[in-house]
């Protein structure tokens, strides 16, 4: 792209035109008493030489609109951060999107265009059957919903691409990532039902299940449930390496927090996925397992806890064990 230099002022003209298109922010947009997700955006408009233009903005419309209470302005000025709002710009809604139609741009003082200009508008979910489809698409994706928005000017165009999450039913979290100096034991946060809804109108109760890799050996231990709630069981099925949390109150938020050594050597790879029927969330990492000394070994776990039958949470006192080296 070619440039030219003013030479009254300190800054420099494309004469080539270009846009560039950027995700700003993320908020929630009160709507009759619901929050609904909003995506702030602006549009970079460079080196515009006239007036009149439609900018041609591309995005998801099952699922957003323009957010008319914030409105659709253009800045101009001197800088990447312009401020200039002397100019007249309206936004039409079409199928795919909206055109963008800059009737004036600011102008500096002498009537010339200004070498940079700013859009900036907000998209928001339409609706509340909008809202619905949207979380649903994201709590069942593992990679969330992508909301890609491209602006096109004439022949030049720009995108950006926003990932939308949503885990209300249950989400996972590493809280410590393993390592030599915590002799590799992770924790992890598993969140359930985030929202206190009613996710199973049917039970009063929910079964909730851990799934851990086999490279993790799961620390009874360090198993803590906030809030208390005695009602909530815990099996481990070994074999598996699944933890199943039994009759979990429904209607109420929950975090269960715990402990697990990584086991291996090298490069490994460990992954936890929490799951509450088709809505599930993985944690997958990677660690680097050091050894001692010249020679190679792995780094290998033995946990002892007797308990009873019937709750891998309750203890049982006076158990003694012996080991033997085969």
């Amino acid at each position: 792209m070619a440039y030219r230099t003013s030479p009254s002022e300190t800054y420099v003209v494309p004469i080539q035109p270009d846009i560039v298109k950027s995700f700003v922010e993320r908020s929630d947009a009160e709507i009759d008493g619901i929050a609904y997700p909003a995506f702030r955006y602006t549009i970079g408009v460079f080196g515009p030489l006239e007036d009149d233009i439609t900018i041609h903005d591309t995005f998801n419309t099952t699922y957003l609109r323009l957010y008319e209470d914030k409105g659709i302005e253009i800045l101009g000025g001197n800088s990447l951060t312009p401020s200039d709002n002397n100019g007249t710009i309206s936004a039409i809604e079409k199928g795919t999107g909206m055109d963008i139609l800059v009737s004036s741009f600011p102008k500096a003082k002498d009537g010339s265009f200004y070498p940079y200009y700013s859009i900036e508008y907000t998209l928001v979910v339409k609706d509340g059957d909008a809202l619905n489809a949207l979380n649903e698409a994201a709590a069942l994706s593992q990679n969330g919903v992508n909301l890609e928005n491209t602006a096109n000017w004439g022949d030049l165009e720009s995108n950006s691409e926003v990932i939308y999450s949503h885990f209300p039913s249950v989400d996972k979290e590493l809280l410590d990532s393993p390592s030599a100096g915590n002799g590799y034991i992770a924790e992890f946060s598993v969140i359930i039902n985030k929202n206190a809804g009613d996710l199973d109108p049917t039970s009063e109760t929910l079964v909730i299940r851990d799934m851990l890799s086999s490279n993790l050996r799961f620390i009874p231990d360090s198993l803590a449930i906030s809030p208390d709630a005695d009602s909530i069981e815990l099996r481990h099925d070994e074999e598996t390496n699944t933890l199943t949390f039994l009759n979990v109150p429904d209607e109420t938020t929950f975090e269960i927090t715990y402990k697990a050594r990584v086991l291996g050597q090298g490069s490994v790879t460990y992954s936890n996925t929490v799951q509450y029927g088709k809505y599930k969330k993985t944690v997958e990492e990677n660690v680097d397992v050091e050894t001692s000394g010249s020679g190679s070994a792995s780094n290998p776990s033995i946990t002892l806890v007797k308990r009873d039958a019937d709750s891998v949470e309750s203890t049982l006192a006076g158990a003694t064990f012996q080991l033997y080296y085969m």
